[in-house]
């Protein structure tokens, strides 16, 4: 009965663990809004963290930055509105081009499905870390099931 149970605690022995997940001997387990996401390693061909562009707050910037320039010439103003309005529109839409924001996904590509996870800024190096080890715990595994 001791050998059945030190066999289970070496088969779930974990290599690596941070914030984000663990990696054990044969399974992943990602952390991920207070749940535990376990992904086996057997059917896993790759991980990998993607970074997606945001476009929802630039859009929205150069809108009101179009409708600031473009009002002037609509509606009759005095020359200081006119100006004002046209250079603050102006300023939105050069203002709207240096907006940056990013989104984090982790794309994990199993034989036959991916599952998508959204990654916190906060977590995005850890979640890069263990894609990283993962994809060398993959390769070693191919490795060594073709060299037997």
């Amino acid at each position: 009965m001791d050998a059945v149970k030190a066999e289970k605690i070496t088969e779930r022995s974990f290599e690596f663990m941070n914030r984000f997940g663990i990696i054990l001997n044969n399974e992943v387990v990602i952390h991920q809004y207070n749940r535990a996401l376990p992904i086996s390693l057997d059917g896993l061909r790759k991980i990998e963290l993607r970074k997606i562009r945001r476009y929802r707050r630039n859009s929205f910037v150069l809108s009101i930055g179009m409708a600031l320039f473009i009002t002037p010439f609509l509606f009759v103003f005095p020359k200081l509105y006119f100006f004002t309005l046209c250079a603050t529109g102006i300023a939105s839409v050069i203002t709207a081009m240096f907006i940056r924001e990013y989104d984090y996904r982790l794309l994990i590509m199993k034989k036959h499905e991916f599952i998508t996870l959204k990654v916190d800024k906060g977590n995005k190096d850890d979640a890069k870390n263990i894609a990283i080890r993962i994809n060398k715990k993959i390769k070693n595994m191919r490795e060594s099931d073709t060299f037997k």
